[in-house]
Protein backbone atom coordinates (compact mmCIF):
# COMPACT_ATOMS: atom_id res chain seq x y z
CA UNK A 1 0.00 0.00 0.00
CA UNK A 2 2.68 2.50 0.99
CA UNK A 3 4.73 1.73 -2.14
CA UNK A 4 1.84 2.68 -4.44
CA UNK A 5 0.89 6.37 -4.07
CA UNK A 6 -1.99 5.99 -6.53
CA UNK A 7 -3.59 3.18 -4.53
CA UNK A 8 -3.09 5.18 -1.33
CA UNK A 9 -4.81 8.21 -2.86
CA UNK A 10 -7.74 6.15 -4.13
CA UNK A 11 -8.00 4.44 -0.76
CA UNK A 12 -8.13 7.89 0.89
CA UNK A 13 -10.91 9.09 -1.43
CA UNK A 14 -13.08 6.17 -0.36
CA UNK A 15 -11.98 5.71 3.25
CA UNK A 16 -11.85 9.26 4.59
CA UNK A 17 -15.58 10.04 4.04
CA UNK A 18 -16.43 6.61 5.45
CA UNK A 19 -14.14 7.26 8.40
CA UNK A 20 -15.63 10.67 9.19
CA UNK A 21 -19.18 9.29 9.05
CA UNK A 22 -18.37 6.23 11.15
CA UNK A 23 -16.43 8.08 13.84
CA UNK A 24 -19.07 10.81 14.16
CA UNK A 25 -21.82 8.18 14.54
CA UNK A 26 -19.74 6.29 17.11
CA UNK A 27 -18.93 9.31 19.28
CA UNK A 28 -22.42 10.81 19.03
CA UNK A 29 -23.84 7.50 20.25
CA UNK A 30 -21.62 7.69 23.34
CA UNK A 31 -22.72 11.30 23.91
CA UNK A 32 -26.43 10.60 23.54
CA UNK A 33 -26.18 7.56 25.81
CA UNK A 34 -24.41 9.62 28.48
CA UNK A 35 -27.05 12.37 28.35
CA UNK A 36 -29.81 9.75 28.46
CA UNK A 37 -28.22 8.35 31.63
CA UNK A 38 -28.20 11.77 33.29
CA UNK A 39 -24.77 13.21 32.42
CA UNK A 40 -25.34 16.52 30.62
CA UNK A 41 -21.65 17.35 30.14
CA UNK A 42 -21.51 15.97 26.54
CA UNK A 43 -24.34 18.34 25.60
CA UNK A 44 -22.48 21.28 27.14
CA UNK A 45 -19.37 20.35 25.13
CA UNK A 46 -21.31 20.17 21.86
CA UNK A 47 -20.91 16.42 21.48
CA UNK A 48 -24.54 15.93 20.40
CA UNK A 49 -23.82 17.87 17.23
CA UNK A 50 -23.12 16.00 13.97
CA UNK A 51 -20.37 18.54 13.20
CA UNK A 52 -17.27 16.39 12.51
CA UNK A 53 -15.05 19.01 14.12
CA UNK A 54 -16.59 18.07 17.47
CA UNK A 55 -15.67 14.41 17.14
CA UNK A 56 -12.74 13.86 14.79
CA UNK A 57 -9.26 13.25 16.17
CA UNK A 58 -6.81 13.88 13.28
CA UNK A 59 -4.47 11.04 14.28
CA UNK A 60 -7.45 8.69 14.54
CA UNK A 61 -8.53 9.60 11.02
CA UNK A 62 -5.00 9.04 9.71
CA UNK A 63 -5.09 5.64 11.39
CA UNK A 64 -8.32 4.85 9.51
CA UNK A 65 -6.46 5.48 6.26
CA UNK A 66 -3.33 3.53 7.16
CA UNK A 67 -4.64 0.75 9.40
CA UNK A 68 -8.28 0.43 8.34
CA UNK A 69 -9.60 1.37 11.81
CA UNK A 70 -9.23 4.43 13.98
CA UNK A 71 -10.70 6.47 16.78
CA UNK A 72 -12.37 9.77 17.52
CA UNK A 73 -12.17 12.33 20.29
CA UNK A 74 -13.33 10.58 23.48
CA UNK A 75 -16.58 11.79 25.03
CA UNK A 76 -15.67 13.22 28.42
CA UNK A 77 -17.99 12.32 31.27
CA UNK A 78 -18.56 14.13 34.55
CA UNK A 79 -16.66 11.77 36.85
CA UNK A 80 -17.73 13.71 39.92
CA UNK A 81 -21.32 12.68 39.25
CA UNK A 82 -22.34 9.29 40.71
CA UNK A 83 -23.21 6.78 37.97
CA UNK A 84 -24.35 3.19 38.19
CA UNK A 85 -22.40 0.34 36.66
CA UNK A 86 -25.32 -0.31 34.29
CA UNK A 87 -25.15 3.28 33.04
CA UNK A 88 -21.42 3.01 32.38
CA UNK A 89 -21.94 -0.26 30.50
CA UNK A 90 -24.64 1.32 28.33
CA UNK A 91 -22.45 4.33 27.55
CA UNK A 92 -19.43 2.16 26.70
CA UNK A 93 -21.46 -0.12 24.42
CA UNK A 94 -23.31 2.71 22.67
CA UNK A 95 -20.47 3.48 20.22
CA UNK A 96 -19.81 -0.10 19.03
CA UNK A 97 -23.56 -0.79 18.82
CA UNK A 98 -24.00 2.34 16.68
CA UNK A 99 -21.29 1.08 14.30
CA UNK A 100 -23.04 -2.29 14.11
CA UNK A 101 -26.38 -0.62 13.36
CA UNK A 102 -24.80 1.47 10.61
CA UNK A 103 -23.22 -1.67 9.10
CA UNK A 104 -26.60 -3.45 9.18
CA UNK A 105 -28.35 -0.49 7.53
CA UNK A 106 -25.72 -0.28 4.76
CA UNK A 107 -25.81 -4.06 4.23
CA UNK A 108 -29.46 -3.87 3.16
CA UNK A 109 -28.95 -2.04 -0.15
CA UNK A 110 -25.72 -3.98 -0.68
CA UNK A 111 -27.60 -7.29 -0.50
CA UNK A 112 -30.05 -6.01 -3.10
CA UNK A 113 -27.24 -4.79 -5.36
CA UNK A 114 -25.21 -8.00 -5.16
CA UNK A 115 -28.37 -10.07 -5.71
CA UNK A 116 -29.16 -8.10 -8.86
CA UNK A 117 -25.61 -8.58 -10.07
CA UNK A 118 -26.03 -12.29 -9.55
CA UNK A 119 -22.88 -12.63 -7.44
CA UNK A 120 -21.97 -11.55 -3.92
CA UNK A 121 -18.33 -11.83 -5.03
CA UNK A 122 -18.65 -8.70 -7.20
CA UNK A 123 -16.93 -6.52 -4.63
CA UNK A 124 -14.74 -9.11 -2.95
CA UNK A 125 -11.93 -6.62 -3.67
CA UNK A 126 -12.93 -3.02 -3.06
CA UNK A 127 -12.38 -0.82 -6.12
CA UNK A 128 -8.87 0.48 -6.69
CA UNK A 129 -9.93 2.96 -9.32
CA UNK A 130 -12.04 6.09 -9.58
CA UNK A 131 -12.75 5.45 -13.25
CA UNK A 132 -16.16 3.95 -12.56
CA UNK A 133 -19.75 4.95 -13.20
CA UNK A 134 -21.40 7.09 -10.49
CA UNK A 135 -23.44 4.05 -9.44
CA UNK A 136 -20.34 1.89 -9.01
CA UNK A 137 -18.57 4.65 -7.11
CA UNK A 138 -21.53 4.83 -4.73
CA UNK A 139 -21.59 1.05 -4.32
CA UNK A 140 -17.85 1.06 -3.65
CA UNK A 141 -18.30 3.73 -0.97
CA UNK A 142 -21.10 1.72 0.66
CA UNK A 143 -18.80 -1.30 0.84
CA UNK A 144 -16.11 0.80 2.50
CA UNK A 145 -18.63 2.11 5.06
CA UNK A 146 -19.87 -1.43 5.67
CA UNK A 147 -16.44 -2.92 6.26
CA UNK A 148 -15.15 0.00 8.31
CA UNK A 149 -18.11 -0.11 10.70
CA UNK A 150 -17.82 -3.85 11.26
CA UNK A 151 -14.11 -3.48 12.01
CA UNK A 152 -14.65 -0.43 14.22
CA UNK A 153 -17.20 -2.34 16.27
CA UNK A 154 -14.78 -5.23 16.82
CA UNK A 155 -11.78 -2.95 17.36
CA UNK A 156 -13.49 -0.82 19.99
CA UNK A 157 -14.56 -3.87 21.97
CA UNK A 158 -10.97 -5.02 22.42
CA UNK A 159 -9.93 -4.75 26.11
CA UNK A 160 -7.18 -2.24 25.34
CA UNK A 161 -6.70 1.05 27.25
CA UNK A 162 -8.36 3.87 25.37
CA UNK A 163 -11.02 1.66 23.78
CA UNK A 164 -14.57 0.89 24.88
CA UNK A 165 -13.64 -2.70 25.66
CA UNK A 166 -11.20 -1.43 28.28
CA UNK A 167 -13.92 0.75 29.84
CA UNK A 168 -16.04 -2.38 30.21
CA UNK A 169 -13.14 -4.43 31.60
CA UNK A 170 -12.21 -1.66 34.05
CA UNK A 171 -15.66 -1.89 35.62
CA UNK A 172 -14.82 -5.47 36.61
CA UNK A 173 -11.23 -4.65 37.60
CA UNK A 174 -12.40 -2.00 40.05
CA UNK A 175 -13.60 -4.82 42.26
CA UNK A 176 -11.46 -7.75 41.14
CA UNK A 177 -8.06 -6.09 40.91
CA UNK A 178 -8.06 -2.36 41.73
CA UNK A 179 -4.26 -2.31 42.00
CA UNK A 180 -3.84 -3.49 38.40
CA UNK A 181 -6.45 -0.99 37.25
CA UNK A 182 -4.60 1.83 39.02
CA UNK A 183 -1.28 0.81 37.44
CA UNK A 184 -2.75 0.69 33.94
CA UNK A 185 -4.68 3.95 34.32
CA UNK A 186 -1.59 5.68 35.69
CA UNK A 187 0.31 4.72 32.52
CA UNK A 188 -2.68 4.93 30.20
CA UNK A 189 -1.26 7.59 27.90
CA UNK A 190 1.94 5.62 27.40
CA UNK A 191 -0.02 2.46 26.62
CA UNK A 192 -2.14 4.27 24.04
CA UNK A 193 0.86 5.85 22.29
CA UNK A 194 2.71 2.53 22.08
CA UNK A 195 -0.37 0.70 20.76
CA UNK A 196 -1.06 3.34 18.12
CA UNK A 197 2.57 3.09 17.01
CA UNK A 198 2.29 -0.72 16.76
CA UNK A 199 -1.00 -0.53 14.84
CA UNK A 200 0.47 1.94 12.35
CA UNK A 201 3.62 -0.17 11.91
CA UNK A 202 1.74 -3.44 11.39
CA UNK A 203 -1.65 -2.47 9.91
CA UNK A 204 -2.00 -5.72 7.95
CA UNK A 205 -1.82 -7.80 11.13
CA UNK A 206 -4.45 -5.69 12.87
CA UNK A 207 -6.73 -5.73 9.83
CA UNK A 208 -6.40 -9.49 9.44
CA UNK A 209 -7.21 -10.19 13.09
CA UNK A 210 -10.22 -7.87 13.09
CA UNK A 211 -11.41 -9.27 9.76
CA UNK A 212 -11.33 -12.84 11.09
CA UNK A 213 -13.34 -11.82 14.16
CA UNK A 214 -15.85 -9.84 12.08
CA UNK A 215 -16.27 -12.56 9.41
CA UNK A 216 -18.99 -14.60 11.23
CA UNK A 217 -21.08 -11.46 11.74
CA UNK A 218 -20.58 -10.50 8.10
CA UNK A 219 -21.82 -13.99 7.18
CA UNK A 220 -25.00 -13.40 9.16
CA UNK A 221 -25.53 -10.07 7.39
CA UNK A 222 -25.05 -11.79 4.04
CA UNK A 223 -22.20 -9.57 2.81
CA UNK A 224 -18.64 -10.80 3.19
CA UNK A 225 -15.93 -8.51 4.52
CA UNK A 226 -14.26 -7.26 1.32
CA UNK A 227 -10.54 -6.75 0.85
CA UNK A 228 -9.59 -3.06 0.91
CA UNK A 229 -7.92 -1.48 -2.09
CA UNK A 230 -4.14 -1.38 -1.81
Amino acid sequence: MFSDPTALLIRAVYLLPAGVLSIVVHEMAHAYAAVARGDTSPRARGRLSPDPRRHIEPLGLVMVLLAGVGFGRPVQLNNSRPMTTASRVIIALAGPVANLVLAVVVSMPLRVITANLGSAQYYHFLPCTLGLSPQDLLVGELFYIYKLNLLLMVFNLLPIPGLDGWDLLSLWLRRANPRLLFQVETNRQGFVIVLIFIFLLFPQILGTVLGVIAAPLAGILGIQVPIICG
